[in-house]
This record gives structure tokens, sequence and C-alpha cells, in this order.
């Protein structure tokens, strides 16, 4: 049985955050979205407010589950005996940065591997930040997000 996780802020989750949530739940036999803090980011929803809205958006999909964990996430895929930690790539950019933290990531624990899936071409424009500054300048964002998430960032306003 493989069990991976996909950490991330998902701040706000994003169809992008879905696609390759789908994409896991056909490759693997259990999926957990870890919504891990990353300290420099400013957050919109709390933690139990990205969990609410990520066990909408996963409720059809049988092997996927959502955690949150406050450590690293090395440490959260050992003590839950997953052995894979899956990063979605949209660019060079994405790459280097996960190409780095899977080096830092070796250091902290070197039986976890990286699965890297590449982001499906509609995709690729999607980022949490950039939807979230979209959003502040009073844009339609609602082809980014799904339906539960959108509603809720309307309701932020």
């Amino acid at each position: 049985m493989i069990k991976v996780v996909f950490p991330g802020s998902f701040d706000p989750p994003t169809k992008g955050h879905l696609d390759i949530i789908r994409r896991c739940s056909r490759i693997f036999d259990s999926v957990t979205v870890l919504i891990a803090e990353h300290p420099t980011k400013k957050g919109m929803f709390t933690i139990n407010e990205r969990l609410e809205l990520l066990n909408e958006m996963i409720k059809d999909f049988s092997n996927v589950s959502v955690d949150y964990y406050d450590g690293l996430v090395v440490k959260y895929a050992e003590h839950n005996e997953i052995s894979v930690i899956v990063r979605g790539l949209r660019n060079n950019s994405d790459y280097q940065y996960e190409y780095e933290l899977d080096m830092a990531n070796k250091v902290a624990s070197n039986s976890i591997e990286t699965f890297f899936i590449n982001a499906t071409p509609g995709m690729v424009s999607i980022k949490s930040s950039l939807v979230k500054e979209l959003f502040g300048y009073s844009v339609d964002v609602s082809s980014f997000v799904t339906p539960n998430v959108y509603e809720a960032m309307k309701r932020r306003q």
C-alpha cells in the first residue's frame, strides 16, 4: 500500500490543488492533504476553515483525507508511515524551490521520497497568493477556486 502526503498552506485551496489531489487519488492507495503552516505567509483563512473547505472539496474521494500539522512534513510522514511526499510543479521556479526543499527533507529523513507532479496545462497559472491578490482588487476569481471556496472568500469581504 502506497501512502502519500500532499502538503501545502492551501490558503485558499484552489482548483490547481484539487487537480493534484484528483490525480494522486488515481495513482496512490491513500492520500493525505496536509495543511502545513508557512510562517511568512499571511493567512486568509484559519486552519479550521481550511480543513472545512478542503474536506468539502475532497468528499467524493474515498482514499483522500485532510489533516493539519505544524512541524516538519517529513516527521509527520514518518509518524504516519507515509513514504512519499507529493509536490505540484507549475514552472521552473517551482522546481528550483521544491528541489531545495527535497534536499533539506532528505537531511531530516532519508526514508521519505518526493514525487513531483506537473501542473495540468489549464492549471499552470493558479497560485493561492495570486488568487488572494486578485480577489483583494475585486477581480472575479471563481474560475480558480471551487464554489465553496469562492463563497467563503466572498464572506471575507
